[in-house]
């Protein structure tokens, strides 16, 4: 059985390593040089 406390700390855990990972490529020319060019923005 999962807590809610659990599941709460494991969503914030990926959404701040996701965030981490978005934050860091959009200093460089990453990910969101690549989508943005073909998004147009």
């Amino acid at each position: 059985m999962f807590n809610p406390l659990s599941i709460f700390v494991a969503t914030l855990y990926i959404v701040a390593f996701l965030g981490f990972i978005f934050l860091r490529d959009d200093g460089e020319e990453g990910i969101k040089g690549k989508r943005g060019e073909g998004k147009g923005g």
